[in-house]
């Protein structure tokens, strides 16, 4: 008897693993099925999502996501069912945008654009068996056929060494986030303020020194899935904004300081 796929929601699955956080009178559902169907029993269960600290954060739960899918070979003909579509080339593809997205395609609010390049952004595409995909929000390994290498070695590879790549990207994103915000938030006094200028020039200068990295692994592949997670994660462009600013501040009291030392001289 063949079983009937179960679908649900990334938000489904959020509330499912942030359980007790709303009600902690409420037992934990620890089967994932079970939950599901207690969803669709109003008052059942309380969301996450639905109380004030869930709609103000919940926005920024990220994914980390492996799977596989049992695709043919490429020296086999596609059965029927899969088929191609005029948005994707593939059925794979369109799986790997619908997990890193979080949307369902076939819902016409969640079709992407044809000349939308959001896949090309954080696309990892190294080898024919399996390809990634590095968003803002989440990340998707996808294998396309079951073999002993995806289902162990590249499986153990996303959870060990690719993960923590994606925790050091992460960190970077954060740590420039907030030197940005701090940027914004003192740019009418900076250049008044010397002490203020020269501890955002330090922490700057902390970040590069200890977490800002040209290469992370002696291999190819490694240094690749890198430079990906960077760009799905638009690091790039604000390491930039903010080391010109630092710069420009830098150059600004240099000037100052040699204006002041001139004058003592003539003085």
């Amino acid at each position: 008897m063949t079983k009937k796929p179960m679908t649900f929601k990334s938000r489904d699955l959020v509330d499912f693993l942030l359980q007790g956080l709303t009600d902690v009178s409420n037992a934990v559902v620890t089967d994932f099925v079970e939950f599901i169907c207690q969803l669709k029993q109003i008052g059942k269960i309380d969301r996450y999502t639905e109380t004030d600290i869930g709609r103000v954060y919940g926005q920024v739960f990220r994914q980390y996501t492996y799977a596989c899918l049992d695709e043919p070979s490429p020296s086999n003909p596609m059965p029927i069912g899969l088929t191609t579509t005029e948005l994707f080339p593939s059925s794979f593809d369109q799986f790997l945008y619908e997990l890193a997205t979080c949307t369902d395609t076939s819902d016409p609010n969640y079709v992407p654009h044809p000349k939308g390049r959001l896949m090309e952004k954080g696309h990892i595409g190294l080898w024919e068996n399996w390809e990634g995909m590095a968003l803002h929000d989440n990340v998707v390994f996808l294998g396309k056929r079951p073999s002993k290498f995806i289902l162990n070695v590249l499986a153990h590879n996303v959870e060990n060494d690719y993960f923590h790549l994606y925790l050091l990207t992460l960190y970077q994103k954060v740590s420039l986030s907030m030197m940005a915000c701090e940027l914004l938030r003192q740019a009418k006094y900076l250049h008044l303020n010397l002490k203020e200028a020269r501890e955002i020039w330090d922490s700057f200068m902390m970040f590069r020194n200890h977490y800002w990295f040209a290469e992370v692994s002696f291999k190819p592949q490694g240094n690749e899935i890198y430079r990906r997670y960077q760009s799905g994660l638009e690091i790039l462009p604000l390491y930039q904004v903010i080391s010109d600013e630092v710069k420009e501040l830098r150059e600004h009291y240099e000037r100052k300081f040699e204006q002041k030392s001139y004058l003592l001289t003539i003085g």
